[in-house]
């Protein structure tokens, strides 16, 4: 009798435990069974960090034209596969109060998920102001004004993270610095193609407002502007 009760017993426990594996969220077993991120990117720029690594490996890009002047050259990007998501801005003032650009840092989201400084450039102290994409945005242009050689205002233009580009369609902007109307600001790239990079020119000496910044994109073809 005792081992009729603890065989039905036992054939009780397995019917309940093949129902419940029945029952079970489809969702939240693809979940578990979903292997995590490395890096700790999400799928969109993991996808896209994919189409950057065979961007630097061919060298396919490209050197926009830069906005100011000056006369030492300069060209940051980073030393392994990555795109632009902001820059360390280094104001001037002259006149008093006329504000320009004296230089600035890039800041690149790599392959690996971290977040790498490149060098300072151009005539730069102390009090720069940071201006960086939110997690899942880019930096996918940016406005300028420049008066002869000086760089007197920027902002820069955020777009959203694709598999294969950047969504002009979800753009933000950052604060504004130097003088000018932000509004009448000229917008560079801004096309949908990542940033991988800034180059331009430094000013002989300090004494000179002079300072040149223009952005290197991926791809050798300029790609057309989405209407």
């Amino acid at each position: 009798m005792a081992l009729r009760r603890f065989v039905l017993v036992s054939a009780l426990f397995a019917l309940f435990g093949l129902l419940a594996s029945f029952s079970a969220p489809v969702g939240a077993q693809e979940k578990k069974d979903k292997p995590a991120s490395k890096t700790g990117l999400d799928d969109a720029t993991t996808a896209l960090m994919g189409h950057v690594e065979e961007a630097f490996k061919a060298k396919d890009y490209r050197r926009d034209p830069k906005h100011g002047d000056g006369k030492n050259p300069y060209d940051e990007m980073p030393t392994k596969p990555g795109i632009l998501i902001g820059l360390d801005v280094w104001p001037g003032t002259r006149d008093k109060t006329v504000q320009y650009v004296r230089g600035v840092r890039p800041i690149f989201l790599c392959n690996d998920g971290h977040e790498y400084f490149g060098k300072q450039v151009g005539y730069v102290g102390t009090g720069s102001v940071k201006l960086k994409a939110k997690p899942g945005y880019a930096v996918a242009g940016m406005k300028v004004h420049t008066d002869f050689g000086e760089l007197s205002g920027i902002s820069l233009v955020f777009a959203k993270i694709t598999d294969t580009g950047l969504d002009m369609s979800e753009t933000e902007e950052s604060k504004y610095l130097g003088h000018n109307d932000p509004n009448t600001a000229r917008k560079v790239v801004c096309n949908g193609e990542p940033i991988l990079g800034v180059h331009g020119l430094v000013a002989a000496n300090a004494k000179s407002h002079d300072f040149g910044l223009g952005l290197t994109v991926m791809g050798k073809e300029k790609k057309k502007k989405e209407k």
